[in-house]
């Protein structure tokens, strides 16, 4: 489900597809407290390795500096964990010198779910993030 200030987004929603055979749900969560927005995405998949995370291509001219700190906040799971981990990791830095930061678990208690969220925060107008990312959708 694809939320916009807590506005279900079909046209958003519509157009996001897993390419996995997997069975998961995909989220997308844009919560905005101006003049910041925090923008989720979260996967109820089988859980994500965090290479994947420090090997990510991030193009520093797509958002400033000013808007955003490059911080990028990742929590998962997979079903045997008992613990659901959190992780940062600054995209700021070159792909070599990156390094997950591992923060406090959060224990699941017995629950048996699996997946991702990834979220970061930026300094951006609601109206002016849409028009920005309406194209990829």
């Amino acid at each position: 489900m694809v939320r916009v200030d807590g506005r279900v987004a079909p046209h958003i929603e519509e157009n996001i597809s897993r390419l996995s055979k997997d069975l998961c749900r995909l989220s997308v969560i844009l919560k905005s407290s101006p003049p910041i927005i925090r923008v989720s995405i979260s996967d109820t998949g089988t859980g994500s390795c965090l290479e994947e995370f420090q090997d990510l291509k991030c193009n520093r001219e797509g958002i400033g500096t000013e808007k955003w700190d490059g911080l990028l906040s990742i929590k998962t799971t997979s079903i045997s964990d008992n613990k659901l981990y959190h992780y940062h990791l600054n995209l700021r830095g070159s792909v070599s010198a990156r390094r997950l930061t591992r923060l406090p678990s959060i224990p699941k208690n017995d629950a048996k779910f699996s997946g991702t969220e990834v979220c970061l925060s930026i300094s951006e107008t609601i109206d002016a993030l849409l028009k920005d990312i309406k194209p990829y959708f």
